[in-house]
């Protein structure tokens, strides 16, 4: 993590399995029901963002971000309506690594 005071990059190990999970929430900003964001622009905290700004997280957004256009494409583009199970369904059937 980068010290947002300018000082020493900050190595903090995540645990368990070195993993976790983005919510898809995380990609939805206040305010709008037909926009969705990934990569260095999701809601997350200072410390959150040192790991998820990664390319692989950024490239596992954008994959959650477009199907979840396709999807919200077919309800008005109502990015809050659509189904997060069944958004997890598709992104698995396309390759996705979740867990």
């Amino acid at each position: 993590m980068h010290d947002p005071d300018g000082g020493n990059v900050v190595f903090t190990p995540i645990g368990g399995d070195g993993t976790y999970g983005i919510p898809f929430r995380s990609l939805l900003p206040k305010g709008f029901s037909n926009l969705a964001v990934a990569g260095r622009c999701i809601s997350v905290t200072h410390k959150g963002l040192a790991s998820a700004r990664t390319m692989s997280a950024c490239m596992c957004m954008g994959q959650a971000a477009g199907t979840a256009a396709a999807m919200a494409a077919s309800i008005n583009g109502d990015f809050r309506n659509i189904s997060v199970t069944e958004l997890q369904k598709k992104l698995e059937k396309a390759g996705a690594i979740l867990n």
